[in-house]
């Protein structure tokens, strides 16, 4: 009989109250301060680390999880008795936790042979964005799907998953060098402010508003072109210290607009965060396959 554990990397962001009694574990990253301090993801508060950004000269880098770790991860799961695991990376663009991924299995294969089935599925995607991929398989499995079948569907979704990213500032994007100092100099000073779409793999500008004021309705404006069935859809809201009157208002709009089951607001977690920025917004929905 099947037993299926799920694991992801801690940049899916979810938090112990989303999976709370069900068959996960996460491998986390670890955090690196300028000042040499090393904290595991799972243990930096969010909120607090979203301030910390906006006033640091210079922003952390991070580790993912090392061979070891995994390899831990997956003979617990053994000893807890379960036969077949699921893996979600982040996307293979952004970190290679594949490769520590696939040396624990071989280490694994070497002690305990065709114990444990492994699938890892490379999600192509950041934050909530793969993290909702998650809760959604795990849901599957809590209605007796079988691995095959858990497996396939997360394929399958992998390939319609995508998020359209609104930021209220460049200043982390110019520390993490993901755009130069001088666009961001520029972009700061006419009040730019980039809308990206995040899909199989990349995120890519599709637009730039000027001043705050205009990002949700640029956000809302790019899912009316990509979402495919927003009625039957649960849309993830995912944010950083974003205002509370703006998550309420793109939520409002998003509920009035596209009429999904659901809006679900969730915080974007410390990996992500850093490369993005804290005064960020973005939506996860479903669009055409790629």
């Amino acid at each position: 009989m099947e037993k299926i554990m799920f694991f992801s990397d801690s940049p899916a962001d979810l938090l112990p109250e989303d999976t709370q009694g069900l068959p996960y574990r996460m491998v986390p990253s670890s955090v690196i301060f300028s000042d040499g301090r090393v904290e595991l993801e799972t243990n930096v508060d969010r909120q607090e680390y979203y301030e910390y950004l906006k006033t640091c000269a210079e922003i952390p880098t991070h580790a993912m999880g090392t061979p070891e770790q995994w390899l831990e991860a997956f003979e617990d799961a053994l000893r807890g008795g379960y036969t077949h695991a699921v893996v979600c990376t982040i996307s293979s663009t952004a970190s290679s936790v594949a490769q520590s991924i696939t040396v624990a299995h071989q280490e694994l294969e070497g002690k305990y042979p065709g114990a444990l089935t492994v699938e890892v599925i490379d999600s192509r995607q950041y934050s909530m964005i793969y993290g909702r991929l998650i809760l959604e398989s795990l849901e599957q499995a809590g209605q007796g799907w079988s691995f095959q079948r858990i497996v396939e569907d997360l394929r399958e979704r992998t390939r319609r998953n995508q998020g359209i990213f609104g930021a209220y500032s460049l200043r982390c994007m110019q520390k993490s060098g993901r755009i130069s100092g001088m666009a961001a100099f520029v972009g700061g000073a006419l009040g730019i402010r980039p809308i990206l779409l995040c899909r199989d793999g990349k995120i890519a500008p599709v637009e730039k508003v000027r001043g705050g004021k205009n990002v949700v309705p640029a956000i809302i404006a790019q899912l009316r072109q990509r979402i495919v069935r927003s009625e039957e859809q649960d849309l993830y809201l995912i944010h950083g210290s974003v205002p509370p009157e703006e998550l309420d208002r793109l939520e409002a709009l998003l509920i009035q607009t596209l009429k999904p089951k659901s809006v679900r607001r969730h915080t974007i977690g410390v990996t992500v965060i850093t490369n993005c920025g804290p005064e960020s917004v973005a939506v996860c929905y479903y669009g055409e396959p790629y």
